[in-house]
């Protein structure tokens, strides 16, 4: 039996792609499992390993040429030198050129009942039968990613069809359950609040939710800021609300934040340390540069800013605060060293800093989220797309989901309020059960192609 091997979609944005580097030669015995060739794309270049075992017998397209995905780019036989009769030319001639080449290359069986075979350079992969369950679900088959590295089959589009009614099931509330999440529970009235890293995202939930619950906030932003809208949906709650900028890779603009804000408030009750900076790369690579802007963004002025507003708090009686760290401080990923020694030293100080004030009346926690989805997995993951968060999230997380940005706002509201009073140097990871499980990384053998950092980072 002889098998197709297709050029593979690496991502969701994926059309085409070039083979830059084979690691097998014609004639070679491949391995299921083994890496095949290096495919390079616009946006990266990473190894693709064979889901069959057979004999490469045949390899037919030159190196560096751009081909679509889908397209019959080399052909496994279970006999050596067992290939099609329409490719028997081919063979000859690409032995001797190609003697020098994770994602899977996709092989699937040339004349298997749901195989179909190759039909041109703008054909996608995929089997007569999931096309037409794809049409009858109303599903684009170009968003349909192929779970094993094969040609989308029936079985791929039902999983795609699942996982979105999943995502549409979570997302969906009755607009009275919107009501109920809206409505305050005035557990934070009359407290003054300073939630830093409001800009987007978990830092933005935190200040609406601090402000349904009745408190004043400062948001601090230090880039682009949706701090400004969230700002003005506080003031149409009844509450005060400004915005601040300050960088935080410069001590004296993180000093002046805790001044300005705690002009702004009478005072601060409630500190949220949510700033910081998502950054990975392989240990070997990073640089000294990037090493001493994430600890000087993620730690260095989260300590210092804290040290400033406990100042604060102590002329006041009190206060409590509620740092952000990350289950990269207590579980392993690859490429997440200098990112991770970040949010180990948060979760190492919160615990100290909290036996030294708790007597004092400053009570210090910190939440260590699990996956959050939030707007920078968009940017920093190649074809990143909701409903892949959601079939990943529901195959991997025992919670069966990602995380939402108000579960975490609820929580540090909850650590803010006068009803965690007895909960003193605790860091509560937050993550669906997923350090629970004993490892959600399965592939560390190879360099990620994901960037978190672009755009903020010296060198990502």
């Amino acid at each position: 039996m002889t098998y197709d091997v297709v050029m593979p979609q690496l991502g969701l944005t994926m059309e085409e792609g070039a083979v830059v580097s084979w690691q097998k030669k014609v004639g070679d015995w491949v391995k299921k499992g083994d890496v095949l060739f290096i495919v390079e794309t616009d946006k990266s270049e990473m190894e693709v390993e064979s889901t069959d075992s057979g004999y490469l017998n045949d390899i037919q397209v030159e190196l560096g040429k751009k081909v679509r995905v889908g397209t019959v780019i080399a052909m496994l036989g279970d006999q050596p030198g067992e290939v099609t009769s329409a490719a028997a030319p081919a063979a000859a001639t690409h032995q001797a050129a190609h003697q020098a080449a994770k994602p899977v290359a996709t092989a699937v069986p040339a004349h298997s009942a749901e195989a179909e075979p190759a039909t041109g350079q703008d054909e996608f992969a995929a089997s007569p039968r999931a096309r037409k369950l794809a049409k009858e679900l109303g599903i684009d088959i170009r968003r349909v990613m192929p779970a094993s590295g094969r040609r989308v089959v029936e079985e791929d589009v039902r999983r795609q069809h699942e996982s979105v009614i999943a995502l549409n099931a979570a997302s969906s509330e009755s607009s009275q359950s919107k009501v109920n999440r809206m409505r305050s529970s005035d557990a934070l009235q009359g407290k003054k609040t300073l939630v830093t890293g409001a800009g987007t995202g978990i830092g933005r939930e935190i200040a609406l939710e601090f402000a349904r619950q009745g408190s004043d906030v400062v948001l601090h932003f230090a880039k682009d800021s949706g701090a400004d809208s969230a700002a003005e949906e506080i003031r149409k709650m009844g509450r005060r609300a400004t915005v601040i900028r300050a960088n935080f890779e410069n001590l004296d603009e993180v000093e002046a934040l805790a001044a300005k804000a705690a002009e702004f408030l009478g005072g601060i009750d409630c500190l949220v340390n949510n700033a910081g900076v998502t950054f990975n790369r392989p240990f070997l690579k990073i640089t000294r540069e990037q090493f001493d802007f994430i600890f000087n963004v993620n730690f260095r002025a989260e300590f210092f800013l804290t040290q400033r507003v406990v100042e604060i708090m102590l002329r006041s009686g009190g206060g409590a605060v509620c740092n952000l760290t990350s289950i990269h401080g207590v579980s392993g990923a690859p490429e997440h060293s200098l990112y991770a020694a970040t949010k180990g030293a948060i979760i190492a100080y919160t615990r100290t800093l909290a036996v030294e004030l708790a007597h004092k009346g400053v009570r210090v926690n910190a939440i260590a989220p699990g996956w959050i989805t939030v707007d920078n997995y968009f940017k920093a993951v190649p074809g990143f797309t909701e409903e892949i968060a959601a079939e990943t999230t529901h195959r991997m997380i025992p919670a069966a989901r990602a995380g939402k940005t108000l579960d975490v706002a609820k929580l540090a509201a909850f650590m803010c309020s006068d009803d965690s009073t007895f909960m003193v140097g605790q860091t509560v990871i937050l993550d669906g059960g997923t350090s629970a499980l004993m490892s959600l990384i399965s592939d560390f053998r190879n360099e990620s192609a994901n960037r978190f950092g672009r755009g903020y980072v010296p060198g990502a």
